[in-house]
């Protein structure tokens, strides 16, 4: 396992593409270069579809449609599970809000987790936590994070302190995942936003207990609006529902190397 202080390290002070170079990549969503298990798997859902030559450089992207709904708009969510587990995870991808986009008051994007991820108000479980990424009104954004903090029936993290997210325009988006030592409060998340530390979520005691089931063992492609009631749906000027669409690229996660001390 790699060190806590060692990971801080990098994280702060490592280029982004070095970053990724110096790990292993658990998963790397290829959509241009024929078949791609995972991509196919995530096409599998009904919401996502392939958007050929919408990506920045001309290629081809994913598009998820955010249906409007009573609980904010319906929930787009598949996990995919890494080929190993580990204590430390980056996901990066490149997102593009496409123009129609509604913030409205919040809601989820993708992250981490365990083989058992808690999320959507359940009880907090000692195996169990999640690290997701939300965006909130006018394109602020905070970590997403289910610990094993009491007191708390939603997510806990950090919010930005100006909007980050813009619509139209693509944009590149890191969350950084280190789990905690069993019993003690020292793991993190970090988001990233074009290259710049957005939000900084530090002293997390993700897990509550040791054991395989509760290191990082899967990708969390899970984006919806919501929030739990109408007030977070996309809408036209009637309070109509409306459909909305953001596109998603070049989707990696890298873990820390097997043979790091």
């Amino acid at each position: 396992m790699i060190s806590r202080l060692r990971i801080l390290a990098i994280a702060y002070l490592t280029p982004l593409s070095l970053l990724v170079a110096n790990e292993d990549t658990l998963i790397n969503i290829v959509l241009d270069n024929g078949p791609n298990p995972t991509a196919e798997q995530l096409l599998r859902h009904p919401k996502i579809t392939l958007a050929e030559g919408q990506a920045a450089d001309g290629s081809n992207a994913l598009r998820v449609t955010y249906i409007g709904s009573e609980m904010g708009s319906e929930r787009v969510v598949t996990h995919v599970f890494f080929p190993r587990k580990t204590d430390y995870a980056a996901l990066d991808f490149d997102v593009k809000f496409e123009d129609g986009w509604q913030f409205v008051r919040g809601g989820k994007l993708h992250g981490v987790g365990p083989d058992n991820v808690v999320s959507g108000g359940m009880p907090r479980r000692p195996e169990s936590w999640s690290s997701r990424i939300m965006w909130s009104k006018d394109g602020y954004a905070r970590t997403y994070l289910y610990d094993q903090g009491e007191g708390h029936k939603y997510g806990v993290g950090k919010r930005t302190t100006k909007p980050v997210f813009k619509i139209g325009e693509w944009q590149h988006v890191k969350i950084v995942t280190r789990l905690n030592d069993v019993g003690q409060a020292n793991g993190f998340t970090q988001l990233f936003v074009d290259g710049e530390l957005v939000a900084d979520s530090q002293d997390m005691e993700f897990r509550g207990q040791g054991g395989d089931e509760t290191l990082i063992s899967k990708f969390l492609f899970s984006t919806f609006h919501g929030g739990n009631n109408p007030s977070w749906a996309p809408k036209d000027a009637d309070g109509n529902f409306i459909d909305v669409t953001a596109l998603f690229d070049n989707i990696v996660v890298t873990g820390a190397p097997e043979t790091a001390e």
